[in-house]
């Protein structure tokens, strides 16, 4: 029990407010992309992180975890991608509750509406995931990238290497 207190004093009050900032900006940020959404909390022992998920069009997923340390991690869950998941992190240290929430609801909505697409580069020292816009993905030479997946499919490996 008194564990319990110590944990509800450590989580920052925008993350138990109802409902959340970063569930209102996520709503105004998806508009009608999809149903409103609202915080399904998976407890970890620590009981301090939250997961929020979504699911693309291949059983991709996305969950936003508000960390121990209260900055928020959004995940990329791909089945078919070795290495999967794939990390953003938002540091909240020194940031307004309103302002973090904006900023990553921003970043979800980008992936959700294909602004942002996820790539896996080729390489040694220049290689690993990255998160780039369409026309960044149009910049990249052939051959460059070892796949790339977007939310509903439109910027697939076959096609980002086609049109690049």
């Amino acid at each position: 029990m008194y564990e319990d207190k110590v944990e509800m004093k450590k989580r920052p009050p925008w993350m138990t407010a109802e409902p959340t900032v970063i569930e209102s900006a996520l709503n105004r940020a998806l508009g009608r992309l999809v149903a409103p959404i609202q915080w399904q909390p998976e407890r970890y022992a620590d009981g301090s992180r939250w997961i929020l998920p979504f699911r693309g069009h291949r059983g991709q997923r996305l969950e936003i975890e508000i960390l121990p340390g209260h900055d928020i991690q959004v995940s990329w869950h791909s089945p078919e991608k070795p290495g999967s998941p794939f990390e953003a992190l938002f540091a909240t240290d020194g940031v307004a509750p309103e302002e973090a929430g904006a900023e990553v609801a921003q970043f979800v909505a980008d992936l959700i509406r294909e602004r942002l697409i996820l790539i896996m580069r080729k390489g040694c020292f220049r290689g690993g995931r990255a998160f780039v816009t369409p026309g960044e993905l149009k910049a990249v030479k052939p051959g460059t990238i070892a796949w790339a997946e977007s939310w509903s499919g439109r910027y697939e490996h076959d096609r980002a290497s086609r049109s690049g």
